[in-house]
């Protein structure tokens, strides 16, 4: 019997960060897989830099390795299918979003956190806005707490 297994069903859990460096994180679990993106010589990683989003849409997959936790989540969802790949998930992601101008980077397989990040790249004529407010972790923080801040 063949299954079909979405991203959902493998996706511990998805946010939109401020992350403004391209070269490093305000995560820190994160700065090693970029640091090693970077690490290979590309003329043309050092001229898109200034073109890449601050805004990181980042994905935290299921790890395959933590069996225990892979026992928990199989009972709450029985559609995750045991061993499939970080490369296997990033190479298909690729594929389908191909027409969008993205940098995706990813951990490698044996990773223990197992994340995709990925930014857009400005159009010509692109020029930054304002920072939003953020929180300690780079999250953008919701209305309720900024306006909180505002009235101290």
């Amino acid at each position: 019997m063949i299954e079909e297994t979405t991203l959902k069903d493998i996706t511990v859990r998805c946010d939109v960060i401020y992350d403004p460096d391209p070269k490093s994180s305000i995560i820190d679990d994160d700065n090693e897989m970029i640091e090693n993106y970077y690490l290979t010589p590309d003329d043309q990683n050092d001229n898109i830099i200034d073109k890449i989003s601050p805004w990181v849409f980042r994905i935290e997959l299921f790890n395959n390795i933590d069996r225990e936790k892979e026992d928990d989540m199989m009972d709450e969802n029985p559609r995750i299918a045991k061993g499939i790949l970080m490369s296997d998930v990033v190479r298909i992601l690729k594929s389908d979003l191909k027409k969008y101008e993205l940098q995706i980077i990813e951990s490698d397989d044996n990773a223990d956190n197992q994340i995709i990040r990925f930014r857009r790249f400005h159009n010509e004529g692109y020029s930054p806005a304002i920072a939003p407010d953020l929180d300690n972790d780079g999250k953008v923080l919701d209305m309720e707490t900024r306006r909180e801040r505002e009235d101290k």
